[in-house]
């Protein structure tokens, strides 16, 4: 099979998906974060405690592997550290991502007694996260600022057991922590668009906590939709035109609820391997790009052939999506994936990705 050459640069291809525009292949965004610092010699924990080795480590593999999107700076436990926990950054050889070590609101009386500051710029991650988007503003790449989900950042914050038993036992206790997470978030995607501009930005989020293994989607609807859908509605209210949403893990309870909120024009909804492609074209094609959702598992664990089959698989299934599809992994690429599979994967790209 002849090796087609891009066309397009990343930029260019990313801005033609975001406005309708003709792609010479398929967008790749492997979703890297931890995998970026084995790839270049830095230490997973400096992915998330050092901007300036983040930004560094993932403009590095980008070049190195040929795919396309943009740096960015998030973390899945965003918001235990943000409203006053503490954070224990991923330094253990086996340690991939941040996890929360106190989590702040974890009692009645501190959800009742927590106020949003006024200044929320020195809250946990967010004085890295501006540090990372003054990089991302210098070298004139999107700023992308993290933006919730409400739920999975309250419980990050509560403790996911306890909110997970509140939400039968004390209703109104976790909808008013819900609240006051959502009020913050708000204020960091205010202070983000104040200081970079809205039309330069892209906010991410993404709901693992929402899963159908820990939630129904009667509780969905009740304590994760009418959040979610009010930071999306607000945010592109102030001017942000594209949301990039990760509906993460088994969700296809929860979709019908998805579908309800509005990711802007167009959003890019990624889905983890639990919910095939043909759903997920079915139910977010009509107005957003559909991304996803090559098994996390077979790349970390897959032989290279095994993760050019499921790659090649992805990319038949989702190529003819409406409005555009994103190739990308189901969930987070795990930091020990060998450096061939993520090489097979950029190799099935460029047997099947290109558009005629």
């Amino acid at each position: 099979m002849t090796i087609r050459q891009d066309v397009m640069s990343p930029p260019e291809r990313m801005q033609a998906l975001l406005t309708g525009q003709k792609l010479d292949r398929i967008p790749f965004i492997p979703f890297l974060f931890g995998y970026t610092a084995v790839t270049t010699g830095y230490k997973v924990g400096d992915i998330y405690a050092e901007p300036e080795k983040s930004f560094r480590a993932q403009v590095l593999t980008q070049e190195m592997f040929g795919y396309d999107g943009s740096p960015l700076y998030g973390y899945a436990s965003f918001g235990g550290w943000e409203l006053g926990g503490d954070v224990h950054f991923p330094y253990g050889r086996y340690e991939q991502a941040p996890n929360v070590t106190r989590h702040p609101l974890s009692t009645p009386e501190a959800i009742e007694k927590y106020c949003v500051p006024d200044d929320v710029s020195q809250c946990g991650a967010v004085p890295l996260m501006l540090r990372f988007s003054d990089l991302q503003a210098q070298y004139r790449m999107p700023v992308i600022v993290q933006a919730g989900t409400p739920f999975t950042c309250a419980g990050a914050a509560i403790g996911e057991e306890t909110m997970l038993k509140w939400m039968r036992r004390e209703p109104q206790l976790v909808h008013l922590a819900l609240r006051k997470v959502t009020d913050f978030l708000l204020k960091v995607i205010e202070l983000f668009v104040d200081r970079y501009g809205a039309e330069r930005m892209m906010a991410f989020d993404g709901g693992p906590t929402e899963a159908n293994q820990l939630i129904s989607p009667k509780q969905f609807e009740e304590f994760a939709l009418p959040y979610v859908a009010e930071i999306h509605d607000k945010a592109i209210a102030m001017g942000i035109r594209h949301f990039f949403t990760h509906i993460c893990g088994e969700q296809n309870l929860n979709l019908p609820h998805w579908q309800k909120v509005n990711c802007g024009y167009p959003g890019i909804v990624s889905v983890g391997h639990e919910v095939s492609l043909e759903t997920a074209k079915k139910i977010f094609g009509d107005k957003n790009v559909v991304a996803g959702n090559i098994n996390t598992t077979v790349i970390q664990m897959g032989t290279p052939e095994e993760v050019y089959e499921v790659t090649k698989e992805c990319i038949l299934e989702g190529k003819d999506s409406p409005h555009g599809f994103v190739l990308m992994a189901g969930c987070e690429v795990p930091v020990l994936a060998p450096p061939v599979n993520m090489y097979y994967m950029m190799k099935a790209l460029r047997d099947y990705g290109f558009y005629d």
